[in-house]
């Protein structure tokens, strides 16, 4: 794609071009620019650029990267409010014009999260994620899109749960530190499960609180029931003793799912609150916000996938 084609321009007739593109490449497939077509177009990208490639250096050339780069960017579009881009410094860095398509979101509040989608880059995750990445990644990745695309759309959601926690812990940490971090986590722990039997009376009663992978769609439901949204959940006082019997619940399930390798820790000076080790230092407060980023199943998606990390 020649720069100085204005990007506008171009994703015009890539959008007229993509039906012709659709019945060479992507007949049963579908193409609604949903999450779940993300799926579909990871996989026409696999069938057509061999593991380890680029995207860019696809057989078909450009008549097939174009309508791949399109479809991906417009569905990224379509999610929020956002714009397309083009930047040539990147694409002349790199010495491909194809690296200079990106979706650029119209809320430029976020400081952490989903400011622009670079659209080869993501793709090329897809199809050498060890060349990009490091050794340690698969040797391809179908769900790279996907992820992308849930990531862009929860954006917002997730700088609200970051900025909600960092408040959070601002309020909880205090000066006069008579305990010793070791003291203090056992202190935490011998509390919680002490009054763990009250925390089911008083929020939890007739469900099964067994400490099992399907008790965390049970404790979603009820953070959703308590909370509106992660301001409310993390800050809200009077949400306190909830929120510690919750996170305690919730550490307790991923530790006892791998005892061996998983455990409490507390150190002050990086976190003001308990973790769980193992689990790539799970905050088990923070991660329980994370519910309001999805219709359903997080914590138990959170957890399968680090039982995978684990076997692997």
């Amino acid at each position: 794609m020649p720069e100085p084609a204005p990007i506008h321009t171009w994703v015009t007739h890539a959008a007229a071009k993509f039906p012709d593109w659709v019945a060479r490449y992507g007949t049963g497939c579908r193409w609604d620019f949903s999450a779940e077509s993300m799926n579909d177009l990871a996989r026409v990208v696999l069938d057509h650029c061999p593991a380890g490639t680029s995207l860019v250096d696809a057989p078909d050339g450009d008549a097939f990267v174009g309508g791949v780069v399109w479809y991906f960017g417009e569905t990224l579009h379509r999610a929020k409010s956002s714009h397309w881009g083009y930047n040539g410094s990147w694409a002349a860095s790199t010495g491909r014009g194809w690296d200079g398509p990106q979706i650029i979101t119209n809320d430029m509040v976020f400081r952490t999260y989903g400011l622009s989608v670079f659209l080869v880059q993501e793709l090329d995750s897809v199809v050498r994620p060890r060349r990009l990445w490091g050794p340690s990644e698969p040797e391809t990745n179908p769900k790279r899109l996907a992820d992308t695309y849930e990531r862009w759309v929860t954006a917002s959601i997730r700088e609200r749960i970051d900025d909600s926690q960092k408040r959070r812990e601002q309020t909880k940490r205090r000066p006069g530190r008579k305990r010793s971090d070791e003291e203090t986590l056992a202190l935490w722990l011998t509390a919680r499960e002490d009054e763990f039997p009250q925390w089911i009376q008083q929020f939890g009663s007739g469900a099964q609180w067994d400490f099992s992978d399907e008790s965390l769609d049970v404790l979603e439901a009820l953070i959703r029931h308590v909370a509106a949204g992660p301001e409310e959940l993390l800050e809200d006082k009077a949400n306190a003793d909830f929120l510690e019997g919750a996170a305690w619940y919730f550490g307790e399930v991923l530790r006892r799912s791998d005892p061996e390798g998983s455990r409490w820790e507390y150190e002050r000076r990086y976190h003001p609150e308990p973790h769980v080790a193992g689990w790539n230092a799970t905050q088990a407060a923070e991660y329980l916000a994370t519910v309001y980023t999805k219709d359903g199943g997080v914590l138990r998606r959170y957890y399968e996938a680090g039982r995978r990390r684990k076997e692997r």
